[in-house]
């Protein structure tokens, strides 16, 4: 009897799936099904157990379509984020069972609290937070950013709903969990294809932070609230034309982009 322990690189949200061996044979199904509930990664980082060292594994990485990278043999920390939260998911199932308390419901909590004060594990890739034994408000489980923004839209472009809005972000896991595409559509935007996440292709990026970097360059605030002040002032100052320059550059990136001949 075992464990296999899968951690998201993105968002830390752990998977943690018992085993009945650790034959290659049962830790490749177990990843199947982990697969088949999220979606298939683009690398997994491993150790060099001989679970993941064998034909059977390169012949599963090659029908899957991943790639995999193995630690060092010698040097297991070398892999550090897998070994930090090996360690921190084995941590919070042993304080479970020694206060006699359901590792699952310790798994949940894991899963829904905030990392760093920033979002939950399971918040970053499904869009929302997710529910637990603690006091909630409705809010709580909405998706993030797509209700806040038709309201925007409703308040600061009055007709522009009933006009038709296109819709463009970048590909990160909020933007395309099954909650924040389903209220997208339920909203009736039509979101603009976007190609993997690059600066040269974010108007935001390759236009307005430049500015404001520039705006912002060798001043001292002296509270938060003179900071938000001289943000609030830029935004406001470019022109209407400016703007929409900026955005009319985003075709020609694309174009760029997609013939660039590798080095």
């Amino acid at each position: 009897m075992g464990r296999i322990i899968i951690v998201d690189y993105f968002s830390k949200f752990p998977e943690i799936a018992r085993l009945t061996d650790t034959k290659k044979e049962s830790v490749i199904r177990k990843l199947k099904s982990v697969f088949a509930r999220y979606g298939i990664p683009q690398i997994i980082m491993s150790d060099n157990g001989p679970q993941f060292n064998n034909y059977m594994f390169k012949k599963f990485e090659k029908d899957w379509d991943f790639k995999h990278i193995t630690s060092g043999p010698l040097h297991s920390k070398s892999n550090c984020l897998v070994e930090r939260n090996v360690q921190t998911n084995e941590n919070f199932i042993k304080k479970a069972r020694q206060a006699d308390e359901n590792p699952f419901l310790a798994l949940l909590n894991f899963r829904s609290t905030k990392i760093d004060g920033v979002e939950s594990p399971a918040a970053l890739p499904f869009g929302r937070d997710i529910r637990n034994k603690l006091p909630y408000t409705n809010s709580y489980l909405k998706p993030r950013n797509t209700k806040k923004l038709k309201l925007g839209i409703r308040s600061k472009r009055r007709g522009k709903l009933s006009k038709g809005v296109l819709f463009l972000h970048d590909n990160a896991r909020p933007h395309t969990s099954c909650k924040t595409v389903s209220t997208i559509i339920k909203l009736g935007f039509e979101v603009l294809e976007h190609p993997a996440y690059s600066p040269d292709l974010a108007p935001s990026d390759y236009f307005l932070f430049g500015l404001l970097k520039k705006e912002l360059k060798g001043k001292r605030f002296d509270s938060n609230e003179d900071v938000q002040k001289v943000v609030q002032d830029f935004f406001h100052t470019p022109s209407k034309s400016a703007y929409k320059k900026g955005i009319y550059k985003l075709p020609e990136r694309w174009r760029r982009c997609i013939y660039r001949k590798p080095r």
